[in-house]
C-alpha cells in the first residue's frame, strides 16, 4: 500500500518547514551541538529510550529502567576504554564525542525523569526528562543512537585501511544482568567503509526481566570524493521486549551530499524510511512512511510523508506513531550527515605533511616542504593552506593557494626563541591541521611516558646534555645529539634497563630496549613517549 498522507498529524512535520516553522533546523542544532558532549564522562544509554516505550505499553517494565541504564552506561564506556587502549587512540583527538579541552567541553545538571511518583532515577548524557506516556523515541535519543554509532567509527576507521572487516566484542554484567556489545568495521575494495554497532542487553530485577537491542550502521562513502560528493547509509534500531510487550522502531537514511573547496556542504539529498512496530497484549501497530528532505542554497525542505505499509489499529494512535517515526527519521539523518560533516572536517579524512624546522640556528632561513595527503591511501590532496605563525620572526607565505607548496621560516636573532607555525589545510575533501614548532637553541623539552604500569615525567632545558627524568623509574639520558643517544633506568625490585633513543619532530620520542626486574625476567620492548618543545627561556623557572 502506498498512499500521501493528507491529514491529521501527520502532516504537522512537513508544513511546519514550509512555513518556516523550524522542525529541521531544530534537529541540524541538536546534531550539531551534540559533538561537544564527552561521551566517556557522561556515557548515554540506549535501552533508557526503550524501557520508555515498553512502560508505556506495561508500567511495570519501569522497575528496570535503573537496572538497564546503570548497565549500559558503564559497559559503553568500558568497551571505548578498551578499544582506546588496543589501537592507542589518543580520545581527544577523534572528531565527535570526545572531550576536547576542559573549557570546551560541555557538563550538564544530571537530569531527572519521572519513572515511579516514588521513585526518580538519573539518566545517561542529555537524556532529559521524557514523559512515559509520549509515543516514539525522542529526538534527543535518536541523535544520542547516532552519537554513539559515529563515535565509536571514528574511534577505528583510521586503523582500517586494507580491503576486509575486524570484529570485537565484549560482555558487561552485573547479577543476572548483562549487556553484549559488538563492533563489525570495515573497508570494501571501492575504498568505502563499512561499519555496525550492536548491543544487546538483558535487565533482570525481582521475578522481572526485560530485554533491550540497539543497532548502527554507517556504510558508503562518508569521506568526501574529488568531486566533493558524499554517499552513505545510515540505519539506527531500537527494540525491545518486557513480557508480552513489544516495541521496535527502524530508521534507515540514505544520505547524498555535496561539499565546496572549503569542505562546508552546499547540498544534501536524504531518503529517509521509518517503521515503528508495537505490541501491548492482543494489541497491535504497524506504521512504515518514507520521505525526503533536500537542501540547495541553504534551503530546506521537506516532501509530504508517504505510508509504504501499515497494520493493526488504524485510527489516531496510528497517526500519532506516524507523526512520531517521521520525526524520529529526520533527526537520524541530520545527525548522521551533521557528525560525518565534523568528521571531515576535523581531520578525519586528509591530513597535512610537514616537519617542523625544530632546532635552528638564529636569523636562519628554513625552507618546509607543504603537502596534504589522504588518509585512506595516502594519494596528493590539492588543498589550501592558510598560514599563522605565534612567535617570532616571520614566515611566507601566509597562503599556499594549492599543496603542494612550500613555506620559508626566518627565525629570530636571538638565542633561547621558539615559535609555533599553524597550518590549516581545506579542499573537497576534507580540513586538517597541523602545528610546527620551532627554536632557537635550548632544545627544551617537557617529557612524560610509562613502561607497563610505570609512569615517569621531567623536563630537560638542553637535549644535548645528559639530562634525567624521574617518576616510578628513574630514567638517565646520554645524548649523542640534540635528538638522539642511549638511556639507562633503574627502579623497585633492583628494576634496570638500557636503550637507544629519538626524539621525534612530531613530539614524540622513541625508547627501544630491553628491562630486567629482580636480575632475571627479562624483556624487550618499544615505547612512545611525549616530548613536548617548550620555550627555553621559561625553562627551570
Amino acid at each position: 500500500m502506498v498512499a500521501v498522507l493528507g491529514c491529521g498529524k501527520l502532516n504537522e512535520l512537513v508544513n511546519k518547514n514550509r512555513t518556516g516553522d523550524p522542525e529541521i533546523v531544530k534537529a541540524k542544532k541538536l546534531a550539531e551541538d551534540a559533538v561537544t558532549k564527552d561521551i566517556l564522562a557522561d556515557p548515554p544509554s540506549p535501552g533508557a529510550a526503550v524501557v520508555r516505550q515498553l512502560a508505556r505499553l506495561d508500567p511495570e517494565a519501569a522497575s528496570l529502567q535503573k537496572t538497564i541504564v546503570e548497565l549500559e552506561r558503564s559497559a559503553i564506556k568500558k568497551f571505548a576504554e578498551k578499544l582506546t587502549e588496543e589501537y592507542n587512540v589518543d580520545p581527544a583527538k577523534l572528531p565527535v564525542g570526545a572531550r576536547q579541552n576542559s573549557q570546551t567541553a560541555v557538563r550538564r545538571e544530571p537530569s531527572v525523569a519521572d519513572v515511579t511518583p516514588a521513585d526518580r532515577l538519573v539518566l545517561g548524557m542529555l537524556q532529559a526528562s521524557q514523559p512515559m506516556s509520549e509515543i516514539g523515541v525522542s529526538s534527543n535519543d535518536i541523535n544520542l543512537t547516532v552519537l554513539i554509532t559515529s563515535y565509536f567509527n571514528d574511534l577505528l576507521s583510521n586503523g582500517i585501511k586494507d580491503v576486509g572487516s575486524t570484529t570485537r566484542t565484549m560482555r558487561q554484567e552485573n547479577g543476572e544482568s548483562y549487556s553484549d556489545m559488538s563492533i563489525d568495521i570495515g573497508r570494501n575494495a571501492d575504498g568505502s567503509s563499512k561499519f555496525g554497532f550492536r548491543m544487546n542487553t538483558r535487565g533482570h530485577a525481582g521475578n522481572r526481566s526485560l530485554d533491550s537491542e540497539f543497532e548502527g550502521s554507517l556504510d558508503g562513502q562518508r569521506c568526501p570524493q574529488l568531486d566533493g560528493s558524499v554517499y552513505f547509509t545510515a540505519k539506527i534500531k531500537l527494540s525491545g521486549k518486557s513480557g508480552d510487550n513489544t516495541y521496535i522502531q527502524d530508521v534507515t537514511a540514505k544520505i547524498i551530499a555535496h561539499v565546496n573547496d572549503d569542505a562546508e556542504i552546499t547540498s544534501r539529498e536524504i531518503r529517509i524510511n521509518q517503521g515503528i512496530q508495537e505490541t501491548a497484549g492482543i494489541n497491535h501497530t504497524y506504521v512504515e512512511t518514507e520521505f525526503q528532505v533536500t537542501e540547495s542554497n541553504g534551503v530546506i525542505s521537506a516532501t509530504q510523508p508517504r505510508v509504504v505499509r501499515v497494520g493493526g489499529d488504524q485510527g489516531p494512535h496510528s497517526d500519532d506513531v506516524a507523526t512520531a517515526g517521521n520525526r524520529a527519521g529526520m533527526q537520524a539523518a541530520m545527525s548522521a550527515l551533521s557528525f560525518t560533516k565534523v568528521m571531515w572536517q576535523r581531520g578525519g579524512c586528509v591530513a597535512i605533511d610537514a616537519k617542523s624546522p625544530g632546532s635552528v640556528q638564529p636569523s636562519s632561513v628554513n625552507e618546509i616542504p607543504v603537502s596534504v595527503k589522504h588518509k585512506q591511501d595516502g594519494s596528493s590532496v590539492p588543498s589550501k593552506v592558510t598560514v599563522q605563525l605565534a612567535g617570532g620572526t616571520s614566515v611566507s607565505p601566509m597562503q599556499i593557494d594549492q599543496t603542494p607548496g612550500k613555506l620559508s621560516y626566518t627565525a629570530p636573532p636571538e638565542k633561547n626563541k621558539s615559535a609555533t607555525i599553524k597550518l590549516e589545510a581545506r579542499s573537497k575533501r576534507g580540513r586538517a591541521t597541523l602545528d610546527l614548532n620551532a627554536t632557537t637553541g635550548g632544545n627544551a623539552y617537557n617529557i612524560s611516558g610509562n613502561i607497563d604500569e610505570a609512569s615517569m615525567r621531567g623536563t630537560t632545558c638542553d637535549s644535548s646534555a645528559p639530562f634525567t627524568i624521574g617518576g616510578t623509574l628513574t630514567f638517565q639520558f646520554t645524548p649523542t645529539s640534540a635528538t638522539t643517544g642511549t638511556y639507562t633506568y633503574r627502579g623497585p625490585y633492583s628494576a634496570t634497563g638500557s636503550g637507544p633513543y629519538v626524539i621525534n619532530d612530531n613530539g614524540t620520542m622513541k625508547l627501544d630496549g630491553t628491562g630486567c626486574i629482580m636480575g632475571s625476567n627479562c624483556a624487550t620492548y618499544s615505547h612512545i613517549w611525549k616530548a613536548e618543545p617548550i620555550d627555553p627561556s621559561s625553562c627551570g623557572k
